[in-house]
């Protein structure tokens, strides 16, 4: 039961440092478009925007992905499903974290140039 409890702990830390990555990658995105975009571009984001644009729809999908909960549960691994097949999920996770990485450091190379 030990190994269980560590291996849930490995998947959990592994859980933190990819949503780490991917914020660190939305963050550079963003830096990014900033820098390239004129202010012509943000006129007209500002002039196409209008109240009118706004359907109930959009608001109806805003309060399903409020109270949906799976969103959550996606994040993490459930290791109950998985009959105990530790190792294969922790390897997964691992190249996750380094094709993010490898996304991450295009980003800065793009940035840079």
């Amino acid at each position: 039961m030990k190994e269980g409890k560590n291996y849930d702990n490995i998947i959990y830390k592994i859980n933190q440092q990819l949503e780490k990555v991917k914020k660190e990658q939305e963050k550079y995105k963003q830096e990014h478009h900033n820098r390239y975009s004129s202010n012509n571009d943000e006129r007209k984001k500002y002039s196409e925007v209008s109240s009118s644009s706004f359907s109930n729809s959009d608001y109806d999908q805003s309060l399903s992905n409020l109270s949906d909960e799976t969103l959550d549960k996606e994040k993490y691994i459930n290791i109950h499903n998985k009959n105990n097949d530790y190792e294969k999920s922790i390897e997964r996770k691992k190249n996750q974290i380094d094709l993010l990485n490898k996304k991450m450091e295009l980003l800065k190379k793009k940035n840079k140039v």
